[in-house]
């Protein structure tokens, strides 16, 4: 097994252990009649858990075992091949632009 599939069993075993401190911790909100410091004691074990996950994940990224993705991440294009990709770009739209149709003015007709 490699380290990325432990690492991913790591984290859901820890994700479905944090949402479990959290029902536990909703539970003894509910029925005020239990003891009120098992409270206190669901909702502090579910924040230690959620740092320890979150110094996991820091670590395994530090180690290279995971790559952070992100939304604003761009493919790593060659500069050059950019500028000549926007260079055909333009010549195509000045070409469509000389080849339409001129519109004619409504009021001419």
């Amino acid at each position: 097994m490699n380290t990325h599939f432990i690492f991913q069993i790591l984290i859901y075993l820890f994700l479905l252990s944090i949402a479990i401190t959290l029902v536990t911790g909703l539970y003894y909100i509910v029925n005020p009649s239990k003891r009120p410091e098992r409270v206190a004691q669901a909702l502090t074990t579910r924040i230690s858990m959620s740092i320890g996950l979150l110094l996991i994940i820091s670590f395994a990224i530090f180690m290279g075992w995971f790559q952070p993705m992100s939304l604003l991440t761009m493919p790593k294009v060659p500069l050059e091949s950019n500028i000549q990709t926007q260079r055909d770009l333009t010549k195509q739209n000045l070409q469509n632009a000389s080849t339409r149709p001129q519109l004619q003015n409504q009021n001419d007709a």
